[in-house]
């Protein structure tokens, strides 16, 4: 117990993120010796769908919800926080994420989380009004008042949900067919292939509302590091 309890701490100061949240944020397949680091609005149901695929037979009773915290605990560190910690720290496994132009993330969050089914919950998390309409520069403006330990991981940039420290192979979004299939070639895994899956889509690579330059500002280090134009 005193093991895992240190493990999983040492790995949430290595992600960069709270204990509580390593269950959301990674499937770790050991059979397959691959870890999978998720990265919001950025096709993660897509990713762990296809990964989950590679043995249907273990991981099927999860494939319908695997939102769930029991379902996410049995599919990410949780299952095993020292093996996650000892694979991730000794770059034992093949660890990939794959991140999204710092533009289209931000709106696809905002029409999800701002629109979306759970509004009520990701609007008082900013303070945004319930009722009334909320424009994407409202949206921004509020994100812009939090530091990055403070944001939601749906909007929380990138880099700091990816530190460089995890060694992780990071691929595009915006190449997703040939990414996941460099992703297949790199980690050795023949059978994995790409299905999809995509159950909160918002199509936000179509027209893009103003922002008044919020994007650049918030995610100015994602747009360094990941070379994205703004």
């Amino acid at each position: 117990m005193i093991r895992s309890f240190i493990a999983r701490r040492n790995t949430a100061q290595l992600l960069k993120c709270k204990v509580d949240e390593l269950s959301m944020r990674s499937v770790y397949l050991p059979e397959f010796n691959i870890i999978y680091l998720i990265n919001p609005k950025v096709a993660s149901s897509t990713i762990i769908y296809s990964l989950l695929l590679l043995d249907k037979e273990q991981y099927g009773r999860d494939l319908e919800d695997f939102y769930g915290i029991d379902a996410r605990r049995r599919i990410s560190s949780e299952r095993d926080p020292v093996g996650f910690y000892r694979h991730l720290r000794e770059r034992r496994a093949y660890v990939f994420s794959l991140v999204r132009h710092p533009f289209t993330r931000a709106l696809s969050c905002y029409r999800d989380k701002i629109y979306g089914p759970q509004r009520s919950r990701f609007r008082a998390y900013l303070n945004l009004d319930l009722e009334r309409k909320v424009s994407f520069v409202e949206f921004l403006s509020a994100v812009a008042k939090q530091q990055p330990a403070e944001m939601n991981r749906h909007w929380r940039p990138q880099g700091w949900l990816l530190p460089e420290e995890t060694g992780a192979f990071i691929k595009r979004f915006e190449d997703l067919p040939s990414a996941f299939h460099e992703i297949a070639t790199e980690a050795g895994i023949s059978e994995l292939s790409i299905h999809d899956f995509r159950p909160h889509a918002t199509h936000s690579n179509e027209a893009y509302p103003p922002d008044d330059g919020l994007v650049r500002q918030i995610y100015a280090e994602d747009f360094r590091r990941f070379g994205y134009e703004p």
